[in-house]
């Protein structure tokens, strides 16, 4: 579990850094929309989120071997969390969390899942959806030295093995569920950044 935690903050900075955005590789400000924040907590989470997203960009561009990275960078997430926790109610705190959570894992991987819970597939095509997605998130992290800081390269690469992937569910459902699927894609915005 710990591993897989460590993996997804890895694979989410490394498409990050396709990616020229301010905010590192989360979208702070969809989280920060769910929240309901007054200006004072909006100024005070735009500082923490800022400190702590240089920190870790720094342990990712420094010395050290991939696991020495995730593991300072997990220790640099948990701090912010904190942070942010004391400026959150309760309530606003459990929706940091829930949302954190689904950015550090992966908004688009957690709109997959979403979609395919809209699909109504059958157990077969529930299991080939999961493995198609499996493949192609982790053909796109693992060819990050391909697209590193080129965000063009990035989403020429995303369109051609998404061809791959698009052919697997074409194949594996109907053409109701493949059509339904299609536009859910264009609803969850699959494929855009949503920053």
């Amino acid at each position: 579990m710990y591993k897989r935690i460590l993996l997804a903050i890895l694979g989410l900075l490394i498409i990050s850094c396709s990616q020229s955005k301010k905010g590192g590789p989360f979208n702070y400000e969809l989280v920060k929309s769910k929240l309901d924040l007054d200006q004072n907590q909006t100024e005070l989470f735009d500082k923490i989120e800022e400190e702590h997203t240089t920190k870790i960009k720094t342990v990712f561009e420094g010395e050290g071997t991939k696991i020495e990275k995730l593991k300072k960078a997990k220790a640099i997430s948990a701090e912010q969390d904190q942070a942010i926790k004391n400026i959150l109610s309760d309530t606003q705190f459990k929706i940091y969390e829930k949302e954190i959570a689904i950015e550090r894992e992966g908004r688009e991987k957690h709109n997959m899942q979403l979609i395919l819970n809209q699909l109504q597939l059958d157990s077969l095509q529930t299991v080939q959806y999961n493995m198609a997605n499996k493949a192609f998130y982790t053909t796109l992290v693992d060819n990050h030295d391909y697209y590193h800081g080129k965000p063009d390269v990035y989403r020429q690469y995303y369109r051609e093995i998404d061809l791959n992937r698009q052919k697997v569910f074409k194949r594996i459902m109907t053409q109701d569920q493949y059509e339904t699927y299609k536009s859910l894609e264009k609803e969850y915005k699959i494929g855009q950044s949503e920053h």
